[in-house]
């Protein structure tokens, strides 16, 4: 997470807009979750959206999600793709969302003025702008690359995104009501790739860039983040670095690499309501398979971020079991049933996930009563409250580690076993923290424990991406409950 200097000289991070609430903790598992994509059928406008770089690929992918999600949208590119840009505009508006398209060169400053001008003219306003255009040159040494194709390079993927940047949050503060600034970075933008000199540099100048403007932005209620994809096959169907494409697809817990429309769906969740406390973040993309919605089952369920969790999957279309320990029977039988009278099967499981027969029989119970499992959310732990290491019992400590370390491996270890017997694939996700990403003091055994998980889901992930199962974690710092 990014850090920002304040005048006295110390650091902040750059969450700068919100402390997470419980009811957006919910959010990131159900974009981690998500399967499918409904079109929206609401005549009402979510906002305006303007899309560069959108005649094809993943601008193409980003506004046609876009519109399905409700937003009126404006598209971008070059003139020579005007026809291109026409016709994403015409399956816009035929998906019933009102659209425009507007070539322009986004490295020229009078282009980019004059479109986001047009957008507010033609659509009403601008709430959301994703900096999408960028190109790659191809493969070349450094000792290769001429000056002329590296100012190329960074006219596009980086000036032109500073100007969309730039107009975009002018707009926004001037309307007054916040706005989402979202752009371009790439897996190249966290590790530099050899033989891409140029395009790594750029895409590392956009990550620097978003947060900076992240920064400046939050207190005019603007997010700013990117989204940093790896090889993606629309970039790679000519045969342009098709070896690094299929290196990298090798290299994935996945075994594959991201469509357009995964991309396209990391977008629609920095660009929604949700993601108000987000910002100042680059996005790895992550496969989805196209599975239908079904079980789930919920850790810690019996209140807070465990409880919301399990309210968003069932009104997203999943049948939840919920757990938490014996003593809160009642509130998960009281969850159990607010679920079920949202349209959905429930199954309310009281267990110790830090015991292992009490684990495994959850789990198969979720299985009897509701027929399988295919999403394990490993919320359930425990923050014994402040205390110098010097004062930490070794019982408080092995408390700690037997819920939030142990618990969490015992959940991951038994729903993997059954989804990989069930063959179609999964979703595990664990509950980490701020404290997992660095130490906090005063809470050595939480933020040691939250380290393990961390570790954890990465081992995790590597083992499991063969069998279709993905695994990740959320990591909250202060919410309100």
């Amino acid at each position: 997470m990014p850090f920002a200097k304040t005048d006295s000289g110390t650091y902040k991070r750059l969450v700068v807009l919100n402390r997470i609430r419980t009811d957006q903790a919910p959010s990131l598992i159900s974009m981690s979750s998500s399967t499918t994509t409904t079109q929206n059928t609401n005549s009402e406008s979510k906002g305006v959206a303007l899309v560069t770089g959108a005649a094809q690929g993943i601008g193409r992918a980003i506004a046609l999600r876009l519109a399905a999600d409700g937003f009126d949208v404006a598209v971008n590119d070059i003139p020579s793709k005007s026809a291109e840009l026409e016709k994403v505009k015409e399956e816009i508006i035929s998906a019933g969302r009102r659209a425009a398209a507007l070539p322009a060169d986004v490295a020229v400053d009078a282009e980019v003025r004059g479109m986001v001008e047009s957008v507010v003219r033609e659509l009403g306003g601008l709430d959301v702008m994703v900096a999408n255009a960028a190109i790659c040159k191809g493969r070349a040494s450094l000792l290769e690359v001429e000056p002329d194709e590296w100012d190329q390079t960074f006219a596009i993927n980086v000036r032109g995104v500073f100007l969309c940047y730039k107009y975009a949050a002018k707009q926004m503060i001037a309307q007054g009501r916040g706005g989402r600034i979202i752009g371009a970075c790439s897996g190249a933008g966290k590790q530099g790739y050899s033989y891409l000199p140029d395009y790594s540099s750029s895409k590392f100048a956009v990550r620097g860039l978003t947060q900076a403007a992240a920064g400046e932005f939050g207190k005019h209620g603007i997010t700013v983040n990117a989204y940093a994809p790896g090889a993606c096959s629309v970039l790679f169907c000519s045969g342009l670095l098709f070896d690094r494409f299929v290196s990298q697809a090798k290299a994935a817990a996945t075994g594959v690499n991201p469509t357009c429309e995964n991309i396209a769906s990391i977008v629609s969740f920095l660009a929604s309501k949700e993601a108000t406390f987000i910002t100042g973040m680059s996005f790895n993309s992550f496969h989805v398979n196209s599975e239908s919605k079904g079980i789930a089952l919920i850790t810690g369920a019996a209140q807070g971020i465990g409880r919301a969790i399990a309210l968003r999957l069932a009104a997203d279309g999943f049948d939840v079991a919920v757990n938490d320990v014996s003593s809160k029977s009642a509130e998960i039988e009281k969850l159990k049933e607010e679920i079920i009278s949202a349209g959905r099967r429930s199954a309310a499981l009281p267990a110790d996930v830090s015991v292992d027969a009490e684990v495994r029989s959850m789990v198969e119970t979720v299985v009897t009563d509701l027929g399988g499992l295919d999403v394990m959310v490993a919320n359930a732990g425990i923050c014994k409250g402040r205390a110098s290491l010097l004062e930490v019992e070794p019982d408080e400590w092995d408390q700690t580690f037997a819920i939030n370390v142990r618990g969490v491996f015992l959940c991951y270890k038994y729903a993997a076993k059954q989804m990989i017997a069930q063959g179609r694939g999964g979703r595990i996700i664990g509950a980490c923290s701020g404290a997992g990403k660095q130490g906090y003091s005063e809470i050595p055994d939480y933020s040691s424990s939250k380290f393990a998980v961390r570790g954890l889901t990465q081992a995790a992930a590597k083992e499991f991406g063969k069998h279709g199962i993905t695994v990740n974690a959320y990591a909250p710092g202060a919410w309100f409950p």
